[in-house]
């Protein structure tokens, strides 16, 4: 029996029609949506993309025959939660005309969440350091200017 390379593809892959409509999916797209097959073909991936206006970027520029790499885009989980995935889209088309879409999702949520756990983390380390040298070195600077008032005095005064 061949296998099924489609369906057993270990990221989502996905066959949109010209006008978005959802033509066939595999089963790692099916997982992360968290729908069954009968739930996304036949339907507007638009239904499935958290942002419109993205999504109408992507159409429209597939449309045009552009190859889209590393696009970014946020799916709508069946359980409504969201996934940010990176898409890559290119036509194929029949005597120059543009039948469906391949569309390559790759699953980044987890790495945009670290991404983001990094930065954070990064601004705290800044804040402290900085209150740390604003507070130290503020005493520091204050010290710095009584001593010198005492010796301007002292230099000033009489022998």
């Amino acid at each position: 029996m061949p296998i099924d390379f489609f369906d057993r593809a270990p990221i989502g892959l996905l066959w949109v029609g010209a006008g978005g409509v959802i033509l066939r999916l595999n089963k790692a797209q099916r997982d992360l949506l968290g729908c069954s097959r009968g739930e996304m073909v036949g339907r507007h991936i638009s239904e499935f993309c958290a942002d419109p206006e993205v999504t109408a970027d992507l159409l429209r520029r597939l449309l045009l025959g552009e190859t889209l790499q590393n696009y970014r885009v946020r799916l709508r989980c069946n359980d409504g939660s969201k996934r940010q995935v990176i898409v890559d889209a290119r036509v194929l088309s029949k005597t120059g005309r543009g039948v469906h879409s391949c569309w390559f999702v790759r699953d980044i949520t987890r790495r945009v969440r670290l991404e983001k756990e990094i930065l954070d983390t990064s601004e705290r380390v800044q804040r402290r350091i900085g209150q740390d040298l604003h507070d130290d070195l503020c005493q520091h600077l204050a010290g710095i200017e009584f001593l010198s008032q005492r010796l301007a005095r002292r230099l000033a005064a009489p022998y």
